[in-house]
């Protein structure tokens, strides 16, 4: 297996850096934010409507 030189190295670490800064932060947060309410909206309606089977209410 061959070591990497110090070039390539650089050459990673910049990439990843420049692939770190081209992401909107802000926007995936709030990406994320929305998909985790919308399941749990979806969870309570499955377990609601769930409790509802079980009770004979159709």
């Amino acid at each position: 297996m061959k070591m990497m030189s110090n070039v390539q190295f650089g050459t990673l670490g910049g990439t990843l850096c420049s692939v770190w800064n081209s992401f909107d932060w802000s926007n995936l947060l709030h990406t994320v934010l929305i998909a985790v309410v919308g399941a749990a909206v979806v969870l309570f309606d499955f377990l609601s409507y769930a409790k509802l089977i079980n009770k004979g209410v159709r």
